[in-house]
């Protein structure tokens, strides 16, 4: 499927404005730019400077430094517009789930210090996270040279990560939530609850390549069945509201079979499942990109990026990750890639395997991840999580459990419903 190139060129201007106006706060040849006194603020006016300048796939950050005995810097971070669809509430669901993750686990992460949106003469600035800055290497970086393994590590280092890994996936695992959607803060004594919808990755970047407004949903879910159904729907609209998404006859009969194909396993799995929950705590953007590791030891020091984290299906935490391989997007993969994949996925199952006996844990979290491996719902998975190359991971299942997309008899009701017609699609 294809994006829209007036959603993008319209984002793109909106990105360029707001990296002109954060210049004029950044002020490199001022004494004390507004970005450094900004951040003083949340320290009782001591001065900081910014010592470093960088940017994310979706936020802008500065890397800021106290008096050399504050012994930790500070990482000031804005969602940029244009690249990030709803500022306000990823700022909120990140940091809810941040502290929940820091009150509740294990897992490292950094230290949340302020968050909200800036007022007064630093208006402009938007909306912001500060947090504690950690000093470690991405592990992709760390990891991988030219999307191959460094020369010098092994399979002993993998198994490292893995075990790491497994240990985060098994306690993510153990908590339970009794919706889909954001978490929120407890207030007044309260308890940890959902508040809205989730706020996913397919639908910051379903709006952000095609104009559509996924957001529109904003009560939890209280069913696996019904999520499930408002992904095959987002799906359904970026295919027939934006009138690039394919540009010839044979796409969208493809386009369209996938659809169906979809919406028949949606119907299976839904059948299979507990439909009621309990539900797990699930990150879209779990990437080796969003780790950091000692480069000399692999251990991870931090998990960041948390913005699209949500509560979800069990089944969501328990598909196999594509972050296995050096290319970490499967409907991207070559079949040496996916040959790749399935001989990490037994070293990873296996260091799952052997973390599950030593914590004593009976709830066969590793069982039903190596099941969704061998019966194909790892691509069924990625597809519903992905906002325009559905098509190609559907593929990879229909290859995987060879079995072909569903062919319809009859397309007319469908193009009925406002689909793009074949006259419109030859103009």
């Amino acid at each position: 499927m294809h994006s829209n190139a007036a959603a993008r060129e319209s984002n793109s201007r909106v990105r360029a404005k707001w990296q002109d106006e954060l210049a004029l706060f950044d002020g490199h040849n001022r004494r004390r730019s507004d970005v450094e006194e900004f951040v003083s603020g949340f320290h009782k006016g001591e001065p900081c400077t910014v010592i470093e300048r960088f940017e994310g796939a979706f936020n802008h950050c500065f890397r800021l430094r106290f008096n050399p005995s504050h012994d930790v810097d500070w990482l000031l971070r804005f969602p940029i517009p244009g690249d990030v669809m709803y500022p306000a509430e990823k700022i909120d669901h990140e940091v809810a789930t941040m502290e929940f993750i820091r009150e509740k686990t294990s897992i490292p992460i950094p230290k949340v210090i302020a968050s909200g949106r800036a007022e007064g003469r630093f208006a402009g600035l938007g909306h912001f996270i500060i947090m504690e800055f950690v000093d470690g290497e991405r592990l992709d970086e760390a990891l991988y040279e030219n999307d191959e393994i460094k020369p010098g590590i092994g399979q002993p280092t993998l198994d490292f990560i893995y075990k790491q890994m497994a240990q985060i996936y098994l306690e993510l695992f153990e908590h339970d939530f009794d919706q889909i959607g954001g978490l929120s803060m407890p207030v007044g004594g309260g308890s940890w609850h959902i508040s809205s919808a989730p706020l996913t990755l397919k639908m910051n970047e379903g709006q952000r390549l095609t104009g559509i407004n996924l957001n529109d949903h904003r009560k939890p879910y209280t069913t696996t069945e019904a999520y499930l159904d408002s992904l095959v729907s987002q799906h359904t609209r970026l295919l027939c509201e934006n009138s690039e998404s394919v540009s010839s006859e044979d796409e969208y009969s493809e386009e369209y079979c996938c659809l169906q194909t979809i919406k028949t396993l949606t119907k299976q799995i839904v059948g299979s499942v507990d439909r009621q929950g309990p539900f797990k705590l699930f990150l879209d953007d779990i990437r080796f990109g969003n780790i950091l590791v000692d480069p000399k030891t692999f251990v991870i020091k931090a998990l960041i990026d948390w913005e699209f984290c949500y509560t979800a299906p069990r089944e969501f935490l328990n598909a196999p990750p594509p972050w296995l391989i050096p290319n970490p997007d499967p409907w991207d993969w070559s079949s040496e890639e996916r040959d790749a994949f399935k001989i990490q996925f037994l070293s990873f199952i296996k260091m799952l395997q052997d973390e599950e006996s030593r914590l004593d844990k009976g709830h066969g979290f590793s069982d039903q991840m190596r099941s969704q491996h061998e019966n194909g719902s790892f691509w069924y998975l990625q597809a519903m999580r992905e906002p325009l190359c559905c098509l190609e991971l559907m593929q990879s299942w229909s290859a995987e459990v060879d079995q072909p997309l569903e062919t319809p008899l009859d397309m007319t009701e469908f193009v009925g419903k406002g689909f793009p017609t074949q006259t419109a699609l030859k103009n």
